[in-house]
């Protein structure tokens, strides 16, 4: 990450290119709760919102490049945000292990093991938070933090839960149980059963990983106007989101044959397919003031269809919950745990874009490949459409 350089504290205000506002005082103090989850649930890394004391902070840091300093403000507010959402997240975690009582030894111990990592992870965040200047190696603790606490309930659902009931049906024959034979009988059923618990302990993870990349995709395209890789993201990745969603609603549509989760599908999967659409104009090195206003013209419909969406797969969620009589709670630990591990996955992303467009100009300066750059140009211009490249944007 470069940084300006220089002992002086410069002016507040956005570094060239960015449109040029009437000069504010920043606001003073650190950033209150309310200024980090508009930045966490906001796509424009502002120059101007920099407080004075995250200011100062910064360039305690050696930090004075404007555009830095937003970054890793704007950071700093998502991980703080993202770190009170793991609270809620272990909140619902206690209350199921507090309804165990009865299950499987095995089953309990794999739940403990979750509950280990989740409170590891929940911890890790906060002692972060006063790290935030140190981008470069916080990142990389956080994305391994992350990677253990993402990867962990793949590995817990690896062993099979009808394994867990074969045990305790020996151990209630062992005990002469008269019950030891109906439970026996319910054996094929434990796997579907199991399956779809499953589907509901994983599908938030999975769910929340394409919208995060999507969002820090958005996110660094408003940081850096003129790459061209966050639009090449969200065209390749918008659709198959929209295919991931798609399949995976599907599963509660057959499950409950409600309508609700027909209309989840049109407007998430529709909301995907209108903005890798227009990845690639977002592909295009703009300037700033032609990058807001795109993204402004996106953002628009993309919501619009997204909160359709989701509005509607939450009422889905509740028949599917009022139908098996399972306790709400599930419900909102679905919602809360996706929510989270968007904010999650938009800083680890953004992170990753960000170091990566770094690498990537660093790249040019290698031998030949100024060169080489230079001939995929000339042979990939032979395949453009010369009506389509004609044509004002």
């Amino acid at each position: 990450m470069n940084q300006a350089g220089g002992s002086g504290r410069p002016p507040h205000g956005a570094p060239p290119g960015w449109p040029q506002q009437p000069p504010t005082q920043p606001p003073a103090g650190g950033a209150s709760l309310g200024t980090a989850l508009g930045r966490a649930f906001r796509l424009r890394i502002d120059p101007s919102e920099v407080t004075n004391h995250e200011r100062d902070k910064l360039l305690d840091a050696g930090i004075t490049s404007p555009v830095v300093q937003a970054f890793l403000a704007w950071r700093r507010s998502l991980l703080t945000v993202a770190a009170i959402g793991m609270l809620l997240v272990l909140g619902f975690r206690f209350y199921d292990m507090s309804k165990q009582e009865g299950d499987p030894e095995m089953l309990r111990t794999l739940h403990t093991l979750q509950t280990v990592v989740d409170v590891a992870f929940a911890l890790l965040l906060w002692t972060q938070i006063p790290r935030w200047t140190k981008w470069r190696s916080q990142r990389r603790v956080i994305l391994i933090g992350w990677l253990l606490y993402f990867l962990m309930p793949f590995a817990v659902w690896l062993y099979p839960l009808r394994n867990a009931l074969d045990d305790a049906i020996a151990q209630a024959q062992a005990a002469g149980d008269p019950g030891a034979q109906a439970g026996a009988m319910l054996r094929p059923l434990v796997g579907i059963i199991a399956s779809f618990v499953a589907m509901i302990e994983l599908a938030p993870k999975a769910v929340s990983l394409l919208p995060g990349v999507l969002r820090s995709a958005l996110t660094s395209k408003l940081l850096f106007p003129g790459a061209s890789g966050p639009g090449w993201l969200v065209l390749l990745l918008a659709p198959i989101y929209a295919a991931i969603v798609y399949i995976l609603l599907i599963i509660p549509y057959q499950v409950t044959g409600s309508g609700y989760f027909v209309v989840a599908m049109v407007g998430v999967t529709g909301a995907q397919l209108f903005l890798g659409r227009m990845g690639y104009k977002l592909a295009r090195p703009e300037r700033i003031e032609e990058a807001l206003a795109l993204v402004k013209r996106i953002r628009g419909t993309y919501v619009l269809l997204n909160l359709t969406g989701i509005v509607f797969a939450g009422i889905g969620v509740y028949e599917l919950f009022h139908q098996f009589d399972m306790p709400y709670a599930g419900m909102a630990k679905i919602f809360v745990s996706i929510e989270v591990n968007v904010l999650l996955l938009t800083l680890l992303a953004t992170d990753l874009i960000v170091a990566n467009l770094a690498r990537g100009q660093l790249l040019f300066a290698e031998p030949g490949t100024l060169q080489a750059h230079a001939s995929f140009q000339r042979d990939v211009s032979q395949f453009a459409d010369p009506v389509v490249s004609s044509q004002p944007r």
